[in-house]
């Protein structure tokens, strides 16, 4: 299983000096795109942009595979930006009542890995879905046995085995698996209809087809069981009704909504650094919300979440006070430079550019 990690994994935001008008700006994408795409490496790409919480505009170029065009039924493995998903089906079950976010998940389930460690009944999801549970990102790094490494709650670090958690926590509250229980809460009232966490008949011939980081084609990676960390394969069109959603707040209840933007720890000194991000590009202030980075520039508050495996690069932005939002997808291990350069033409904060340019020379 490739599970390159994209160590960004966040959000972002725009400006109200907004960028080109959407008509404008999607025809200027529209011609630049090619170039983009050739100059990284990447096959092909699927842009979105939302505004006033609605989906303004898509836009695909390129190739799905080897002389295949790619279109707006393509999906594309989002890797990571599964994460923010995942996190949503959490927060719009607590505000059902059907699972909690602050009480301990032991009441329902407990890995038997840590089922010896005191420490398992202060796990709760709200921890991690920010990145707080204690766990490393994957349990092969502890020798294929979970571990609570640290007091949940006294430090984030990036852990996809903390989602896994939450999703085997749902499943035993709400008594029905992730992908279910995703199709009811946030799918279909969204009008999603060409995403899914394991492979579906409907896949076939649609599949983006990645290519590595020395330009060779891979195979797509299709799960048969679901992650709620990794692998979602989506078009562009869904992932952008699915951030509009969150940027409206579709689904939530007051409570829930009033505390999912929160952050417990600032991690901005892991960027504010010589080097990487100084002066007015470093952010005032950093953090894991429940799914998503919280990331306060200078001229205003985005959230952002990034993905990437062997073969794939995504990214998604968005702006709640303004409900404003980018979506991109790509199916290149390049892709970072398309969406530095997408969301330089969308989106107009020299902080988030560099922030992105820092990103697009990590992970060329």
């Amino acid at each position: 299983m490739r599970r390159g990690r994209l160590v960004m994994a966040m959000l972002l935001v725009a400006n109200p000096g907004l960028a080109p008008a959407a008509d404008e700006a999607r025809e200027t994408l529209a011609g630049q795109m090619p170039q983009w795409l050739a100059q990284s490496g990447t096959p092909s790409a699927g842009v979105a942009l939302i505004r006033d919480g609605q989906v303004q505009w898509t836009l695909v170029r390129g190739e799905q595979a080897e002389g295949v065009p790619a279109t707006k039924d393509t999906l594309y493995n989002v890797a990571s930006l599964t994460k923010p998903v995942t996190a949503e089906v959490a927060l719009r079950a607590a505000s059902e009542g059907l699972a909690a976010l602050d009480a301990p998940m032991t009441g329902h389930w407990t890995d038997p890995d840590i089922a010896a460690d005191p420490r398992r009944d202060e796990l709760t999801a709200r921890l991690c879905l920010s990145h707080q549970c204690g766990f490393p990102n994957w349990r092969h790094e502890t020798d294929d046995v979970l571990a609570i490494q640290w007091p949940p709650g006294s430090r984030p670090s990036y852990s996809g085995e903390g989602f896994e958690y939450v999703a085997r926590y749902l499943q035993h509250a709400a008594g029905m698996p992730l992908e279910a229980l995703a199709e009811r809460l946030v799918f279909k009232p969204a009008g999603m209809h060409r995403t899914a966490f394991t492979g579906q008949a409907w896949f076939e011939g649609h599949v983006a087809a990645p290519r590595g980081p020395d330009g060779s084609g891979g195979e797509p990676d299709v799960r048969q069981q679901a992650s709620a960390a990794d692998d979602l394969h989506s078009s562009i069109g869904d992932y952008a009704r699915f951030a509009a959603s969150v940027v409206r707040g579709d689904g939530l209840s007051a409570d829930v909504a009033q505390r999912r933007w929160l952050i417990d720890h600032d991690v901005s000194s892991q960027l504010c650094q010589p080097g990487r991000l100084e002066g007015d590009a470093c952010p005032r202030r950093m953090g894991f919300a429940q799914g998503w980075v919280r990331y306060e520039t200078k001229r205003e508050t985005v959230f952002f979440h990034g993905g990437g495996d062997w073969g794939e690069r995504a990214f998604v932005l968005i702006v709640p006070e303004r409900q404003f939002g980018i979506v991109v997808l790509t199916n290149g291990a390049g892709g970072m430079a398309v969406v530095r350069d997408t969301v330089a033409a969308l989106y107009e904060n020299p902080a988030v550019h560099a922030f992105l340019q820092m990103q697009a020379g990590a992970n060329p």
